[in-house]
């Protein structure tokens, strides 16, 4: 995104540690990318060095098509064929300007681009939100961008960008027009939110949950929500932390929060509950032991809070968004009761810039779901699917399971569930429980795929359930209805090219076959369907729902 604002090249070079080995530091620039195709006339490009792919190959390209300055790393064979080929052409007569073209030597362009990123959010007038947290992350900020947009020029992560790239590159989508950018950041280890934290600066910070994704690689439920609260590590001060009061770990994250030794000197603490939401929910959470620890501390009341929760299945969710000023009543038409927590903490952070719950009662039955997170379609009169692949965790799963039975029960309800990951040592204890809920309820058919899953054959089922196992390596020779074991032939045939952890869980022609399993279901169905399909990313679950939307059009 362009901006109005321009910065020279020697305004930067002290903050990147760089060195200019051609141009003029009096060039300016006003963005920044990674990816030649969106360079214009004032970019400077930074070229990264992945596996596959060099990014100092397409320096030339982007210089081509406008860019006024590239980094390029310290030593790297192709920086003199770079600066060789500028002061060749500037040589020459039309192309005295790429004489002020500027290149700058840094020891490591990743870690460039997070100072640059720094630096460039420093440079505006503009509140930076950060968003983390076990699950809703990415659904609280999409929310939240559409909520703050009806106030304020926002910006914010795009897609799922929220890692040590893409936290840099949501930062340059800023400019002097935008007045507020909401950042997602993830993890996948203790340091990695304090990182982002320290290139984001945030002066808002939510974290949605600490419900224990990622407790397979950080190895406990505690080292989960004291990597979430590294998010303050970076906070400008004064800081405001949004914090679930319903979070199991809650009183463990106030006290991280009161002993930090990094972050803002001043810290205010504001809390959303949407407890109401699973007051009915009929369910048992998915837990494992020590995950429910005696509370030590009085908490403080919500802020922002819900009331008078009505579930209207495939309809969305009304209630009352509540504050100790207002309570006014809300429709949201997106589904799943974390929808409406993810609502619940997008409004407490808005509410704190001046958004009345009026206001945000107004926009909320125009908001949008992420993709892939519970997006609802129409297949045919009376035949819907529920898209809920992108990921999957026990808490994310136990919302889907819920959203399902909410649903009227004139419709026959299948369901396809995939391997929940990152869950470590509590992997086979969670898939057990989430088998033993799954196979107790009334479901008409369930499609248990992964080798996690195999935990639906550990379990004793009613017999009004049509319960399908597949493992989810090469091919099927052939299917049938009712309870059985299929693993999709052996694991030595083609389609090996969905991986993770180093294993194949769902290969192509698996896919395949699972999806006209499914499309033979709902093309025979007698009575109102609707399917819901869920599993964690590494699946790769959207070949399904791909297949089935072809399917039925």
């Amino acid at each position: 995104m362009a901006s109005g604002t321009t910065f020279t090249i020697g305004e930067l070079l002290d903050s990147l540690g760089g060195r200019l080995v051609h141009g003029n530091v009096e060039t300016s620039f006003s963005n920044y990318c990674i990816d030649s195709r969106y360079v214009d006339g004032r970019s400077l490009f930074v070229p990264l060095m992945g596996q596959s792919r060099d990014g100092h190959q397409f320096v030339i390209d982007a210089i081509n098509k406008g860019a006024v300055a590239a980094l390029v790393r310290s030593g790297h064979h192709q920086v003199h064929e770079i600066v060789g080929w500028l002061r060749e052409r500037a040589g020459r007569g039309g192309y005295n300007e790429l004489a002020d073209v500027c290149v700058v030597e840094v020891r490591h362009t990743l870690v460039a681009l997070q100072k640059l990123a720094e630096w460039f959010r420093l440079q505006f007038d503009v509140q930076v939100l950060g968003v983390t947290g076990s699950v809703g992350k990415t659904g609280t900020k999409e929310m939240l961008i559409q909520l703050l947009s009806h106030k304020y020029t926002t910006v914010g992560t795009e897609k799922n960008f929220n890692n040590e790239i893409g936290v840099p590159l949501a930062l340059s989508r800023i400019n002097d027009q935008v007045r507020m950018a909401v950042i997602e950041m993830a993890m996948r280890a203790r340091g990695e939110i304090s990182l982002l934290s320290r290139i984001a600066h945030p002066d808002l910070a939510i974290i949605t949950n600490t419900s224990g994704s990622h407790v397979g690689r950080l190895g406990s439920f505690d080292e989960v929500y004291k990597a979430k609260c590294e998010i303050v590590h970076g906070m400008r001060s004064p800081g405001t932390m949004v914090l679930n009061r319903r979070d199991p770990n809650i009183k463990e994250i106030i006290e991280e929060l009161e002993k930090r030794k990094e972050g803002p000197s001043e810290l205010k603490l504001v809390f959303f509950d949407a407890s109401a939401v699973y007051h009915n929910a009929g369910l048992p959470p998915f837990i494992t032991p020590g995950q429910y620890d005696t509370c030590r501390i009085e908490l403080p009341d919500a802020d922002v809070w819900i009331e008078n929760v009505e579930g209207h299945g495939m309809e969305g969710t009304t209630c009352l968004l509540c504050s100790a000023d207002e309570r006014v009543p809300m429709q949201l038409n997106m589904l799943g009761r974390g929808a409406l927590e993810n609502l619940t903490a997008a409004a407490c952070a808005a509410h704190q810039y001046d958004m009345s719950l009026a206001e945000i009662a107004e926009a909320s039955p125009e908001l949008l779901p992420a993709p892939q997170r519970l997006n609802l379609f129409q297949l045919g009169e009376d035949l819907f699917l529920i898209d809920d692949c992108y990921n999957s965790s026990p808490s994310s799963m136990m919302d889907s399971l819920e959203l399902m039975l909410s649903i009227d029960p004139k419709y026959r309800k299948i369901l396809v569930l995939g391997d929940m990951l990152e869950l470590g040592k509590f992997e086979t204890l969670l898939h057990r429980q989430c088998a033993q809920t799954a196979l107790s309820l009334p479901f008409s058919a369930i499609y248990a795929v992964g080798p996690r899953m195999n935990a639906v054959n550990e379990i004793e089922a009613s017999e009004d359930v049509e319960l399908y196992y597949i493992e989810g390596r090469s091919d099927l020779g052939g299917y049938g209805g009712g309870r059985f074991d299929s693993r999709f032939g052996d694991d030595s045939g083609p389609g090996r090219d969905r991986q993770a952890g180093g294993s194949v869980i769902l290969d192509d022609r698996a896919a395949y076959k699972l999806s006209a399993m499914l499309l033979d279901e709902i093309r025979n169905a007698e009575q109102p369907t609707v399917v819901l399909i869920k599993g964690s990313r590494a699946l790769h679950l959207e070949r399904i729902v791909n297949d089935l939307l072809s399917g039925t059009n």
